[in-house]
């Protein structure tokens, strides 16, 4: 969960923080907290001092069924060529993947699937921290030996976790080891 702790991108300033929140903080507010982070990053937002992609992976975590609405924010951004937008649209996809259950084999039948990967792949090209084993977490998880795309994707599945391996990623070599134990 550590790509999860600082979504927001851009904000290092505590004052700040305490006003907008983290994803820690979203965790654990309360309704009436969760709905102050939400107005006060709705206003930052109508302002131009937040980011839209903070609204964006708010509405993602926070799960009160305004997710179609933060997915059609992060990727309006991706498509904008908004810094870290990739990174931020991964990862809130991934955590809001994880809070539904839904990070398994049916999952790449969701109609978000194929533009999450897309996400998940640029930031390995584009050098993020973790970026190899979280991409080889996702598609060891939603590609089972039985899958006939399976056989595609096994040995891209293989290159990234030992590139997450020689880089000493986090939970690089665990899950390659879960994974080959698997399959």
């Amino acid at each position: 969960m550590g790509i999860f702790k600082k979504l927001l991108t851009g904000i290092t300033s505590s004052n700040v923080m305490g006003k907008y929140g983290t994803l820690e903080d979203w965790q654990k507010a309360s309704p009436n907290e969760l709905k102050k982070y939400k107005e006060n990053i709705k206003l930052g937002v109508e302002q131009k001092t937040v980011p839209k992609i903070i609204l964006g992976s708010f509405l993602m975590v926070e799960g009160k069924g305004e997710e179609e609405e933060g997915e059609r924010i992060l990727r309006e951004a991706m498509n904008e060529g908004v810094e870290n937008a990739e990174r931020d649209y991964s990862a809130a996809l991934a955590y809001y993947y994880m809070q539904k259950g839904k990070f398994n084999t049916a999952l790449k039948k969701d109609k978000w699937f194929p533009k999450w990967i897309e996400a998940s792949e640029k930031c390995v090209e584009q050098g993020y921290k973790n970026a190899e084993s979280s991409v080889a977490d996702i598609y060891s998880a939603c590609y089972g030996i039985n899958d006939p795309e399976f056989e595609n994707k096994v040995g891209r599945i293989v290159e990234l976790f030992e590139v997450a391996v020689a880089k000493h990623q986090s939970l690089g070599a665990l899950n390659y080891a879960r994974f080959i134990k698997k399959h």
